[in-house]
């Protein structure tokens, strides 16, 4: 199996890191997009994000799952790139079928499911898990709501 280039450069700067420092120096995602402002952006009412137990001081990840309950999976993730910034968005941003989406941050480019959004030293990446294309306004908006809290 073959590593993505992003997943693959993410493994060597964990595998290189001591694990006290990733502990100590990660910053949570979850605060960052309250439950009210990820159901507007998506049009369901979620739940409260859960942060990844996989958080280090290179990025942190925030799932969102429906309040409903009606599905048991994942309906959103925000996910923040606290370090390697610029190399992280130019990986992402040079796939293929990406699109750029102006007036969003320094940079911000568009895939079929998720959006990233170069802001300073970071990188916003927002993911909508469901069936089939995602709208680009959930995306777009989901990130508008963390922008100013990044």
């Amino acid at each position: 199996m073959r590593l993505p280039t992003t997943s693959l450069y993410a493994l060597v700067v964990l595998l290189a890191m001591p694990a006290a420092a990733r502990a100590a120096d990660a910053r949570p995602a979850c605060p960052l997009l309250s439950s009210e402002a990820a159901s507007r952006a998506v049009g369901v009412q979620v739940a409260e994000g859960k942060a990844s137990p996989y958080d280090t001081a290179v990025s942190t990840l925030c799932t969102y799952a429906r309040a409903d309950g009606k599905s048991s999976g994942t309906l959103l993730t925000t996910e923040v790139y606290w370090q390697f910034a610029r190399m992280t968005y130019d990986n992402y941003c040079k796939e293929q079928g990406v699109q750029d989406v102006p007036g969003l941050g320094q940079g911000a480019c568009l895939s079929s499911n998720h959006l990233n959004v170069l802001q300073g030293d970071k990188v916003l990446r927002v993911r909508i898990h469901q069936g089939g294309p995602v709208p680009r306004t959930q995306l777009i908006e989901t990130a508008k709501a963390v922008l100013p809290r990044l």
